[in-house]
């Protein structure tokens, strides 16, 4: 027996690209809506902000993501860390 609440639910299982924004560097996981659990998936060395941005897109777009994540650093004693307004430039 089928069960059309689970198929339907299915039907919008999706990648999610999760990053770490460094000064230096980008890590990047991957994670579906269904296994809600994370990947490590590869590291970008930052270049600038215009090409940082164009090959996410490019990622994002070969992996068919449709949600991403920024982590926001912080610090051993929970206070925000100055890469924080380098991924929340509003902060």
């Amino acid at each position: 027996m089928k069960n059309h609440q689970t198929d339907a639910l299915r039907t919008f299982e999706f990648p999610i690209l999760a990053l770490d924004y460094g000064r230096a560097r980008i890590g990047l996981a991957i994670a579906t809506t269904e296994l809600r659990l994370a990947r490590p998936l590869t590291t970008f060395e930052r270049i600038n902000r215009n090409e940082d941005m164009r090959r996410l897109r490019e990622l994002a777009r070969e992996q068919g993501v449709k949600q991403i994540i920024v982590g926001l650093p912080k610090r051993s004693d929970s206070r925000s860390a100055r890469a924080n307004k380098l991924a929340c430039p509003s902060n």
